[in-house]
Protein backbone atom coordinates (compact mmCIF):
# COMPACT_ATOMS: atom_id res chain seq x y z
CA UNK A 1 0.00 0.00 0.00
CA UNK A 2 2.74 2.38 0.97
CA UNK A 3 4.36 1.58 -2.76
CA UNK A 4 1.33 3.02 -3.95
CA UNK A 5 0.77 6.39 -1.37
CA UNK A 6 3.34 8.17 -2.84
CA UNK A 7 2.58 8.31 -6.51
CA UNK A 8 -1.11 8.32 -5.48
CA UNK A 9 -0.54 11.84 -3.31
CA UNK A 10 1.73 13.43 -6.23
CA UNK A 11 -0.90 12.56 -8.89
CA UNK A 12 -3.42 14.16 -6.90
CA UNK A 13 -1.03 17.26 -5.79
CA UNK A 14 -0.44 17.99 -8.90
CA UNK A 15 -4.26 17.77 -10.40
CA UNK A 16 -4.74 20.28 -7.82
CA UNK A 17 -2.05 22.73 -8.71
CA UNK A 18 -3.61 22.04 -12.44
CA UNK A 19 -7.16 22.89 -11.25
CA UNK A 20 -6.42 25.99 -9.08
CA UNK A 21 -4.27 27.22 -11.58
CA UNK A 22 -6.65 26.97 -14.40
CA UNK A 23 -9.18 28.63 -11.45
CA UNK A 24 -7.26 31.68 -10.97
CA UNK A 25 -6.60 32.19 -15.01
CA UNK A 26 -10.47 31.21 -15.32
CA UNK A 27 -11.51 34.17 -12.20
CA UNK A 28 -8.87 36.42 -14.08
CA UNK A 29 -10.59 36.20 -17.26
CA UNK A 30 -14.11 36.18 -15.69
CA UNK A 31 -12.94 39.91 -14.29
CA UNK A 32 -11.29 41.24 -17.58
CA UNK A 33 -14.64 40.28 -18.98
CA UNK A 34 -16.33 41.81 -16.91
CA UNK A 35 -14.67 45.08 -16.63
CA UNK A 36 -14.78 45.10 -20.70
CA UNK A 37 -18.44 45.05 -20.13
CA UNK A 38 -18.40 47.51 -17.61
CA UNK A 39 -16.27 49.95 -20.36
CA UNK A 40 -18.84 49.08 -23.22
CA UNK A 41 -21.68 49.90 -20.56
CA UNK A 42 -20.51 52.93 -19.48
CA UNK A 43 -19.90 54.27 -22.58
CA UNK A 44 -23.38 53.56 -24.31
CA UNK A 45 -24.71 55.37 -20.86
CA UNK A 46 -22.47 58.02 -20.54
CA UNK A 47 -23.31 59.22 -24.31
CA UNK A 48 -27.36 58.71 -22.96
CA UNK A 49 -26.40 60.17 -19.86
CA UNK A 50 -24.58 63.54 -21.68
CA UNK A 51 -27.79 63.92 -23.59
CA UNK A 52 -30.37 63.67 -21.36
CA UNK A 53 -28.10 66.45 -19.24
CA UNK A 54 -27.90 68.45 -22.40
CA UNK A 55 -31.94 68.19 -23.21
CA UNK A 56 -32.65 69.43 -19.68
CA UNK A 57 -29.61 72.15 -19.16
CA UNK A 58 -31.06 73.38 -22.59
CA UNK A 59 -34.60 73.93 -20.87
CA UNK A 60 -33.46 75.28 -17.79
CA UNK A 61 -31.39 77.96 -19.71
CA UNK A 62 -35.08 79.01 -20.61
CA UNK A 63 -35.90 79.72 -17.33
CA UNK A 64 -33.08 81.51 -16.29
CA UNK A 65 -33.93 83.63 -18.81
CA UNK A 66 -37.05 84.34 -17.91
CA UNK A 67 -36.52 84.79 -14.55
CA UNK A 68 -33.76 87.20 -16.27
CA UNK A 69 -35.93 89.36 -18.12
CA UNK A 70 -38.37 89.81 -14.73
CA UNK A 71 -35.55 91.53 -12.81
CA UNK A 72 -35.37 93.86 -15.98
CA UNK A 73 -39.53 94.09 -16.09
CA UNK A 74 -40.88 93.48 -13.05
CA UNK A 75 -44.16 95.41 -14.25
CA UNK A 76 -44.62 93.03 -17.04
CA UNK A 77 -48.08 92.49 -18.09
CA UNK A 78 -49.87 89.26 -19.50
CA UNK A 79 -49.47 90.25 -23.03
CA UNK A 80 -45.76 91.07 -23.23
CA UNK A 81 -45.42 87.35 -21.07
CA UNK A 82 -47.72 85.88 -23.61
CA UNK A 83 -45.23 87.26 -26.27
CA UNK A 84 -42.21 86.09 -24.51
CA UNK A 85 -43.56 82.70 -23.64
CA UNK A 86 -44.37 82.69 -27.84
CA UNK A 87 -41.11 83.29 -28.52
CA UNK A 88 -39.48 80.91 -26.17
CA UNK A 89 -42.10 78.08 -26.58
CA UNK A 90 -41.35 78.06 -30.45
CA UNK A 91 -37.49 78.15 -30.14
CA UNK A 92 -37.73 74.84 -27.99
CA UNK A 93 -39.65 71.52 -28.21
CA UNK A 94 -41.11 69.76 -25.48
CA UNK A 95 -41.85 73.30 -23.67
CA UNK A 96 -45.54 72.74 -22.34
CA UNK A 97 -46.08 76.53 -20.78
CA UNK A 98 -44.57 79.25 -18.94
CA UNK A 99 -45.86 80.48 -15.66
CA UNK A 100 -44.91 83.39 -13.08
CA UNK A 101 -45.89 83.10 -9.58
CA UNK A 102 -45.50 86.72 -8.03
CA UNK A 103 -44.72 86.06 -4.35
CA UNK A 104 -45.44 82.41 -4.69
CA UNK A 105 -48.77 83.20 -6.62
CA UNK A 106 -49.20 82.50 -10.49
CA UNK A 107 -50.10 85.60 -11.72
CA UNK A 108 -48.87 85.12 -15.42
CA UNK A 109 -49.21 81.98 -17.96
CA UNK A 110 -48.25 81.45 -21.39
CA UNK A 111 -50.04 80.43 -23.58
CA UNK A 112 -53.04 81.13 -21.76
CA UNK A 113 -55.25 79.24 -23.90
CA UNK A 114 -56.55 76.35 -21.58
CA UNK A 115 -54.48 77.24 -18.74
CA UNK A 116 -56.11 80.30 -17.02
CA UNK A 117 -58.26 78.30 -14.00
CA UNK A 118 -54.42 77.75 -13.22
CA UNK A 119 -54.29 81.48 -12.27
CA UNK A 120 -53.78 83.25 -8.73
CA UNK A 121 -52.71 79.39 -7.47
CA UNK A 122 -50.75 79.48 -4.36
CA UNK A 123 -47.51 77.58 -4.97
CA UNK A 124 -46.05 78.11 -1.99
CA UNK A 125 -49.43 76.77 -0.01
CA UNK A 126 -50.43 74.13 -2.63
CA UNK A 127 -50.35 70.40 -1.12
CA UNK A 128 -48.78 68.78 -3.85
CA UNK A 129 -46.58 71.36 -5.06
CA UNK A 130 -46.12 73.61 -2.42
CA UNK A 131 -42.77 72.02 -0.87
CA UNK A 132 -40.44 72.28 -4.05
CA UNK A 133 -42.42 75.80 -4.35
CA UNK A 134 -40.95 76.62 -0.54
CA UNK A 135 -37.50 75.21 -1.34
CA UNK A 136 -37.21 77.39 -4.16
CA UNK A 137 -38.12 80.30 -2.45
CA UNK A 138 -35.72 79.59 0.56
CA UNK A 139 -32.63 78.39 -1.54
CA UNK A 140 -32.96 80.86 -4.19
CA UNK A 141 -31.77 78.23 -6.37
CA UNK A 142 -33.28 76.74 -9.56
CA UNK A 143 -34.97 72.75 -9.30
CA UNK A 144 -36.45 70.73 -10.98
CA UNK A 145 -39.95 69.08 -9.67
CA UNK A 146 -41.26 65.67 -10.72
CA UNK A 147 -41.29 63.43 -13.23
CA UNK A 148 -45.45 64.27 -12.19
CA UNK A 149 -48.72 63.62 -13.81
CA UNK A 150 -49.89 67.38 -15.38
CA UNK A 151 -53.35 69.01 -15.48
CA UNK A 152 -53.52 69.28 -19.13
CA UNK A 153 -52.70 65.55 -19.12
CA UNK A 154 -49.55 63.64 -19.76
CA UNK A 155 -46.36 63.53 -17.93
CA UNK A 156 -43.47 66.47 -17.48
CA UNK A 157 -41.24 68.05 -15.79
CA UNK A 158 -41.53 71.42 -13.69
CA UNK A 159 -38.72 73.15 -13.64
CA UNK A 160 -39.05 76.08 -10.80
CA UNK A 161 -36.11 79.03 -10.90
CA UNK A 162 -36.37 82.04 -8.02
CA UNK A 163 -36.51 85.67 -9.43
CA UNK A 164 -34.02 87.75 -7.08
CA UNK A 165 -34.42 91.28 -7.77
CA UNK A 166 -30.91 93.55 -7.61
CA UNK A 167 -32.08 94.56 -3.94
CA UNK A 168 -32.05 91.34 -3.16
CA UNK A 169 -36.20 90.86 -2.69
CA UNK A 170 -37.27 87.46 -4.13
CA UNK A 171 -40.19 88.82 -6.37
CA UNK A 172 -41.41 85.44 -7.33
CA UNK A 173 -41.11 82.06 -8.78
CA UNK A 174 -40.72 81.37 -12.77
CA UNK A 175 -41.29 77.88 -13.88
CA UNK A 176 -40.97 76.19 -17.07
CA UNK A 177 -42.88 72.65 -17.39
CA UNK A 178 -41.26 70.54 -19.83
CA UNK A 179 -43.21 67.40 -21.82
CA UNK A 180 -41.32 64.26 -20.31
CA UNK A 181 -41.83 61.85 -23.38
CA UNK A 182 -40.18 64.61 -25.45
CA UNK A 183 -37.00 65.00 -23.41
CA UNK A 184 -36.66 61.32 -23.07
CA UNK A 185 -36.83 61.05 -26.87
CA UNK A 186 -34.46 63.83 -27.75
CA UNK A 187 -31.80 62.29 -25.22
CA UNK A 188 -31.91 59.11 -26.65
CA UNK A 189 -33.73 57.51 -24.14
CA UNK A 190 -36.14 54.74 -25.21
CA UNK A 191 -37.38 51.23 -23.44
CA UNK A 192 -36.01 49.69 -26.49
CA UNK A 193 -32.39 50.78 -26.04
CA UNK A 194 -30.22 48.20 -27.74
CA UNK A 195 -28.88 45.85 -25.60
CA UNK A 196 -29.12 47.98 -22.11
CA UNK A 197 -31.67 47.76 -19.76
CA UNK A 198 -32.36 51.22 -18.38
CA UNK A 199 -33.90 52.99 -14.94
CA UNK A 200 -33.98 56.42 -13.76
CA UNK A 201 -34.49 57.30 -9.82
CA UNK A 202 -34.54 60.57 -8.17
CA UNK A 203 -37.65 61.89 -8.51
CA UNK A 204 -37.58 65.64 -7.61
CA UNK A 205 -34.34 65.95 -7.62
CA UNK A 206 -33.43 63.81 -4.86
CA UNK A 207 -30.70 61.09 -6.51
CA UNK A 208 -30.30 58.22 -4.55
CA UNK A 209 -33.01 58.86 -2.10
CA UNK A 210 -35.83 59.38 -4.53
CA UNK A 211 -37.97 57.18 -6.34
CA UNK A 212 -37.91 55.19 -9.68
CA UNK A 213 -39.50 57.45 -12.10
CA UNK A 214 -38.99 55.50 -15.26
CA UNK A 215 -37.50 52.02 -15.75
CA UNK A 216 -37.68 48.58 -13.92
CA UNK A 217 -36.94 50.03 -10.06
CA UNK A 218 -35.32 46.42 -9.52
CA UNK A 219 -32.77 47.21 -11.60
CA UNK A 220 -31.75 49.16 -9.09
CA UNK A 221 -30.97 46.16 -6.56
CA UNK A 222 -28.86 44.28 -9.09
CA UNK A 223 -25.07 44.64 -9.67
CA UNK A 224 -26.05 47.33 -11.85
CA UNK A 225 -23.72 50.74 -13.34
CA UNK A 226 -25.26 53.46 -11.58
CA UNK A 227 -24.53 56.86 -13.27
CA UNK A 228 -25.50 60.91 -12.33
CA UNK A 229 -27.18 62.76 -14.00
CA UNK A 230 -26.67 66.53 -12.72
CA UNK A 231 -29.32 68.72 -12.27
CA UNK A 232 -29.44 72.59 -11.44
CA UNK A 233 -29.90 71.54 -8.00
CA UNK A 234 -29.96 67.74 -6.87
CA UNK A 235 -29.21 64.91 -8.97
CA UNK A 236 -30.88 62.39 -10.88
CA UNK A 237 -29.50 58.09 -11.11
CA UNK A 238 -29.42 56.67 -14.31
CA UNK A 239 -28.95 52.90 -13.86
CA UNK A 240 -27.53 50.49 -16.57
CA UNK A 241 -27.10 47.19 -17.31
CA UNK A 242 -26.70 45.05 -20.16
CA UNK A 243 -30.08 43.39 -21.17
CA UNK A 244 -29.64 40.02 -19.65
CA UNK A 245 -27.22 40.74 -16.90
CA UNK A 246 -23.47 40.76 -17.45
CA UNK A 247 -22.39 37.93 -19.54
CA UNK A 248 -19.83 34.83 -19.28
CA UNK A 249 -16.56 35.28 -20.91
CA UNK A 250 -16.39 33.11 -23.99
CA UNK A 251 -13.27 31.89 -22.59
CA UNK A 252 -14.22 30.11 -19.82
CA UNK A 253 -15.67 26.87 -20.99
CA UNK A 254 -12.33 26.40 -23.27
CA UNK A 255 -9.76 26.91 -20.14
CA UNK A 256 -11.15 24.83 -18.33
CA UNK A 257 -11.78 21.76 -20.46
CA UNK A 258 -8.10 22.99 -21.05
CA UNK A 259 -7.34 22.73 -17.10
CA UNK A 260 -9.43 19.35 -16.68
CA UNK A 261 -7.76 17.40 -19.91
CA UNK A 262 -4.45 18.57 -18.61
CA UNK A 263 -4.78 17.64 -15.46
CA UNK A 264 -6.20 14.46 -16.92
CA UNK A 265 -3.21 13.95 -18.73
CA UNK A 266 -0.30 15.18 -16.45
CA UNK A 267 -1.48 12.86 -12.98
CA UNK A 268 -1.43 9.63 -14.73
CA UNK A 269 1.70 10.34 -16.54
CA UNK A 270 3.04 11.16 -12.93
CA UNK A 271 1.57 8.81 -11.20
CA UNK A 272 3.09 6.01 -13.75
CA UNK A 273 6.92 7.63 -14.11
CA UNK A 274 6.77 7.46 -9.97
CA UNK A 275 6.05 4.22 -9.85
CA UNK A 276 8.14 3.10 -12.57
CA UNK A 277 10.85 4.85 -10.68
CA UNK A 278 9.92 2.95 -7.54
CA UNK A 279 10.02 -0.34 -9.61
CA UNK A 280 13.15 0.29 -10.74
CA UNK A 281 14.84 1.69 -7.74
CA UNK A 282 13.74 -1.64 -6.34
CA UNK A 283 15.06 -3.49 -9.12
CA UNK A 284 18.57 -1.98 -8.74
CA UNK A 285 18.86 -2.81 -5.42
CA UNK A 286 18.07 -6.08 -5.29
CA UNK A 287 20.63 -6.41 -7.97
CA UNK A 288 22.96 -4.84 -6.10
CA UNK A 289 22.12 -7.12 -3.19
CA UNK A 290 22.39 -10.22 -5.79
CA UNK A 291 25.92 -9.01 -6.49
CA UNK A 292 27.06 -8.23 -3.33
CA UNK A 293 26.41 -12.02 -2.40
CA UNK A 294 27.50 -13.32 -5.63
CA UNK A 295 30.94 -11.24 -4.64
CA UNK A 296 30.94 -12.56 -0.95
CA UNK A 297 30.38 -15.97 -2.27
CA UNK A 298 33.34 -15.31 -4.98
CA UNK A 299 35.19 -14.17 -2.19
CA UNK A 300 34.98 -17.18 0.16
CA UNK A 301 35.16 -19.37 -3.08
CA UNK A 302 39.15 -18.15 -3.48
CA UNK A 303 39.56 -18.24 -0.27
CA UNK A 304 39.05 -22.24 -0.18
CA UNK A 305 40.33 -22.88 -3.54
CA UNK A 306 43.67 -20.82 -1.96
CA UNK A 307 43.61 -23.28 0.96
CA UNK A 308 43.07 -26.43 -1.51
CA UNK A 309 45.98 -27.17 -3.11
CA UNK A 310 44.93 -30.41 -5.42
CA UNK A 311 47.69 -32.92 -6.75
CA UNK A 312 46.30 -33.24 -10.16
CA UNK A 313 48.85 -35.03 -12.42
CA UNK A 314 51.50 -38.66 -12.21
CA UNK A 315 53.56 -38.10 -8.74
CA UNK A 316 57.22 -39.92 -9.37
CA UNK A 317 57.73 -42.36 -5.92
CA UNK A 318 60.08 -44.26 -5.07
CA UNK A 319 59.19 -47.83 -5.40
CA UNK A 320 61.26 -49.07 -2.05
CA UNK A 321 61.32 -45.93 0.37
CA UNK A 322 58.08 -44.36 -1.45
CA UNK A 323 59.82 -41.15 -1.37
CA UNK A 324 58.45 -38.79 -4.02
CA UNK A 325 60.71 -36.31 -6.30
CA UNK A 326 59.66 -32.60 -6.16
CA UNK A 327 59.51 -30.06 -9.31
CA UNK A 328 62.70 -29.55 -8.27
CA UNK A 329 64.23 -32.93 -8.59
CA UNK A 330 64.46 -33.98 -5.39
CA UNK A 331 63.07 -36.52 -3.36
CA UNK A 332 60.98 -35.79 -0.21
CA UNK A 333 59.73 -37.79 2.14
CA UNK A 334 55.75 -38.47 1.38
CA UNK A 335 54.49 -36.68 4.45
CA UNK A 336 57.03 -33.89 3.70
CA UNK A 337 56.03 -33.08 0.57
CA UNK A 338 52.34 -33.06 0.75
CA UNK A 339 52.54 -30.63 3.55
CA UNK A 340 54.82 -28.58 0.96
CA UNK A 341 51.88 -28.82 -1.38
CA UNK A 342 49.04 -28.44 0.90
CA UNK A 343 48.35 -27.29 4.12
CA UNK A 344 48.19 -30.37 5.52
CA UNK A 345 49.41 -30.95 8.87
CA UNK A 346 50.95 -34.76 9.76
CA UNK A 347 50.61 -36.85 13.22
CA UNK A 348 52.94 -40.12 13.66
CA UNK A 349 51.56 -42.98 14.61
CA UNK A 350 51.79 -46.83 13.91
CA UNK A 351 49.64 -49.08 12.34
CA UNK A 352 49.13 -52.27 14.24
CA UNK A 353 51.00 -54.18 11.43
CA UNK A 354 54.47 -52.39 12.03
CA UNK A 355 53.78 -52.19 15.38
CA UNK A 356 53.80 -56.24 15.15
CA UNK A 357 56.51 -56.42 12.77
CA UNK A 358 58.53 -54.00 14.83
CA UNK A 359 57.58 -54.74 18.46
CA UNK A 360 56.17 -58.33 18.43
CA UNK A 361 57.85 -59.27 21.07
CA UNK A 362 57.47 -56.95 23.30
CA UNK A 363 53.16 -56.96 22.67
CA UNK A 364 50.80 -59.38 24.02
CA UNK A 365 49.96 -62.43 22.51
CA UNK A 366 46.57 -61.69 20.29
CA UNK A 367 45.60 -65.73 20.61
CA UNK A 368 46.72 -66.08 24.51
Amino acid sequence: MDAYLKPTLAALLSALIILGATGFMARADRMRFKEHQRQVVMKEAGILRARLEGALHSRVYLAHTVSAYIKLSPKLTQADFTALGQEIIGSLSGIRNLTLARHGVISHLAPLNGNTPALGLDLLHHPTQGAMASLVASTRQTWIAGPLDLVQGGRGLVCRSPVVLPDGSLWGITSVVIDEPTLYAEAGLTRENAGLELALRGRDSRGAQGEVFWGDPALFTRDTLLLEIQLPSGAWQLAALPKGGWGTSPHQGPLWLAGLLLAMIVSPMLWRNLRLTQLLRAEIGERERVEAEERSLIVSLRESLATVKTLNRLLPICASCKKIRNDEGYWQQVETYISHQTDAVFTHSICPECAHRLYGDFLPDEDA
